[in-house]
């Protein structure tokens, strides 16, 4: 779950009681290997898949390199399957 929320209504007395509480999961940084990219074609189909995921992730793409840099608060194994899911394979995750 990328985030939850709280709503609690009540009445005290003749006062209503609203309470709202939003938390946040943590975000992690995970950097993949990724085999398979070579343009900005790659770069952005990469991107967009994470973020389909997760909309509020940071992705960074390193082509020459060929790492993939996520702030997310998704699982890994969610991100990963994303990028697998866009036609490129990660080949090693390492956490940051």
């Amino acid at each position: 779950m990328l985030g939850r929320s709280t709503c609690l209504l009540g009445i005290d007395g003749h006062n209503p009681i609203i309470r709202i509480s939003l938390q946040k999961e943590p975000e992690m940084t995970i950097e993949f290997n990724v085999e398979g990219m070579s343009c900005q074609h790659c770069v952005s189909a990469v991107t967009h898949a994470i973020r389909e995921r997760d909309a509020a992730a940071r992705v960074q793409v390193d082509l020459a390199a060929g790492k993939v840099t996520v702030e997310s608060a998704a699982p890994v194994q969610t991100l990963k399957d994303a990028i697998d899911d866009a036609g490129y394979t990660v080949v090693a995750v390492a956490n940051q």
